[in-house]
């Protein structure tokens, strides 16, 4: 049996090497996914790319290591850009009716709140959430220990 599916990974991989969309293989469907943080970053801004902008934000990018929101005020005007680190992203992907969405942690001047980013499919979330993670890994890879 497990034959059977290490060949079925091989050749999923095998068809998919060729095709632009980033895809996340895992282990078990619990376990974190494994990417590099090259990956990880075109994962992250293709499924932004993806996403549903909500009301009251221009734009979201990848800025190093945040996500950039520039948010609009009731007034019209733009607002200094929310920031939201890797650790700040929701690991859990919800549904309502038919779209799939993360909730992220912003911080900012006026202060903190909470926005929720949509897509359309349950994959490209959970491609955002993935890619999030790894690099939250990688971050925390990185960071000295102190002794």
């Amino acid at each position: 049996m497990k034959i059977v599916s290490i060949l079925t990974c091989f050749l999923i991989v095998i068809l998919t090497a060729g095709c632009s969309q980033v895809v996340v293989y895992r282990v078990k469907p619990d376990s974190p996914p494994k990417m590099g943080v090259e990956e990880a970053r075109e994962a992250l801004v293709l499924s932004l790319s993806r996403a549903q902008i909500p009301a009251g934000l221009v734009s979201i990018k990848l800025q190093g290591d945040d996500l950039v929101a520039e948010r609009t005020s009731a007034r019209g005007a733009q607002h200094p850009f929310s920031k939201s680190g890797f650790d700040d992203i929701s690991r859990e992907v919800g549904k309502e009716g038919k779209s799939y969405f993360v909730n992220v942690r912003w911080r900012a001047l006026s202060g903190r709140g909470r926005d929720t980013y949509y897509w359309k499919s349950e994959e490209d979330a959970r491609s955002f959430v993935d890619a999030a993670h790894a690099l939250r890994q990688a971050g925390f890879q990185k960071s000295p220990v102190k002794k």
